[in-house]
């Protein structure tokens, strides 16, 4: 990875605060994307004292909950002139972690929704000429465990500014949507020479947890929970690093790429569709589960559900993000927000 130059959303804590180490282990130029500036310094102070390296750390103001924030993002990226090599998408955000009164961004969609998904489809195509000039690149998308009971009707995420209230399922549907657009980014970006993976990080003991079970009778018992049977960041972070920096996944080929052993073989190796368990609201709680009574492996294919391979939804889906996508260009070129960035 030496001289590669990587993005990585959400690069202050978790998962991202891994991903972008071990990368930068690797030798490569890692652009820490994150909202506060105060965080990514102390992550890039972290990094640097605990890493020896001979890439390079910096920090790019980003706030997936605003349209005008990732515009901006990518006009910054694109003045210092740098090749882009890897775009991780890996920043979100779950239930837990999104205060009662933030619901809904100030463009009208749910905020899991946006800051999950639809931001990163928006910052992907923002830079995607500066990936297609610097191929053979790569193209990194988080999806989720939950993925496996997302709901394909995307369209009932189109903005809603009247509504105060978040979409239900939302988390999941980002996530389905994040595997389901890997495949379809990869029919078209095959002959640019570029690359997208879908990665599940497993259940990771991370500050996506951070407003859960803080207080009451159960809060010791989750807290003991997270730590004996949940990955931790720097096993998380595997099928990242995997296929954001693996020679063998060049290959314009998407693999959807999780961190548990498999009897099936070793890293990289092919697995079977887990079905999900359909018993009432415990859902959610019997997928994650799951993943967390499973063994760490490191890296390894797995097959995700037909939903999340689905091509006539992959096509639908991207055509509707198009669309969002186009309907906040047109707002933002007409904005005071640009006028001040231009």
């Amino acid at each position: 990875m030496e001289g590669k130059v990587v993005i990585v959303t959400g690069a202050n804590a978790g998962i991202g605060l891994e991903t972008a180490r071990q990368l930068y282990a690797k030798g490569a130029h890692v652009i820490v994307a994150c909202r506060s500036q105060q965080r990514a310094e102390s992550a890039i102070q972290n990094i640097k004292s605990t890493t020896k390296s001979n890439g390079k750390l910096e920090f790019i103001p980003l706030a997936l909950d605003s349209f005008t924030s990732v515009h901006d993002f990518a006009g910054r990226f694109k003045q210092k002139r740098l090749p882009l090599h890897v775009l991780v998408c890996n920043a979100g955000l779950n239930s837990y972690s999104v205060p009662p009164d933030q619901q809904r961004t100030t463009e009208g969609f749910d905020f899991m929704w946006q800051v999950n998904y639809l931001s990163h489809f928006l910052l992907t195509q923002l830079l995607l000429e500066d990936l297609k000039k610097s191929a053979p690149s790569r193209i990194v998308n988080l999806s989720s465990v939950m993925h496996r009971i997302g709901n394909p009707d995307f369209a009932r995420h189109e903005a809603d500014k009247s509504s105060s209230k978040k979409v239900s399922g939302s988390y999941n549907d980002s996530k389905l949507a994040m595997a389901l657009i890997s495949y379809e980014m990869q029919e078209r970006l095959a002959g640019d020479n570029i690359t997208v993976h879908a990665c599940n990080p497993g259940a990771v003991n991370s500050e996506i947890w951070r407003a859960t079970l803080k207080t009451g009778p159960l809060s010791p018992l989750f807290a003991t929970i997270k730590r004996s049977i949940m990955l931790k960041p720097a096993q998380g972070c595997t099928p990242s690093v995997s296929a954001a920096s693996d020679p063998q996944l060049g290959d314009r080929r998407t693999r959807y790429i999780n961190p548990y052993w498999h009897p099936a073989g070793g890293n990289i190796a092919k697995q079977q569709p887990v079905k999900a368990f359909k018993c009432f609201g415990l859902v959610p709680f019997v997928c994650q589960l799951f993943d967390a009574l499973s063994t760490f492996g490191g890296p390894t294919e797995a097959t995700p559900t037909k939903a999340a391979r689905d091509m006539v939804n992959a096509k639908r889906l991207y055509e509707l993000s198009e669309r969002e996508k186009h309907e906040q260009e047109e707002s933002w070129f007409t904005s005071e927000a640009f006028q001040i960035w231009k």
